[in-house]
């Protein structure tokens, strides 16, 4: 549970305001997503600071778990207690979504033209790879 002011935000409140888990794909885009999902369930749900890397890694499965895991057990307790949000968005970055593939994709979008999509397909890939180059 984390303190806001006088009261106490459970987990179970915290995942009510949108917060969703995250497997481990290697994908830009999917990563990204992730992030802005938990920066709302945390602007959503009044999480402090403190909370906010203790309950995100209860969302992290499967293979980013055991990333998450390597990592706690390379850092520490002490140190991951008191790891911001910054530093754990950043390493997720780092492994989650590759510069060299946002690169890649950031490519795509300058070279992003119709071909046989629909509009709204064309539309889509655009929105998505313009957030990573934005």
């Amino acid at each position: 549970m984390a303190i806001i002011g006088a009261r106490t935000l459970t987990f179970q409140e915290f995942r009510a305001c949108g917060a969703p888990a995250f497997h481990g794909e290697r994908d830009p885009i999917v990563s990204r997503r992730w992030l802005a999902d938990m920066a709302n369930a945390f602007r959503m749900s009044f999480c402090p600071e403190e909370a906010k890397v203790r309950y995100a890694s209860c969302l992290l499965k499967d293979r980013v778990r055991d990333w998450w895991e390597e990592i706690s057990s390379e850092l520490g307790d002490d140190a991951v207690i008191i790891m911001s949000w910054d530093d754990l968005s950043t390493r997720f970055r780092l492994v989650f979504a590759p510069a060299i593939e946002v690169q890649q994709l950031a490519r795509e979008f300058l070279d992003l033209h119709q071909t046989t999509e629909i509009v709204a397909e064309i539309t889509a890939k655009f929105r998505e790879r313009a957030l990573l180059v934005l």
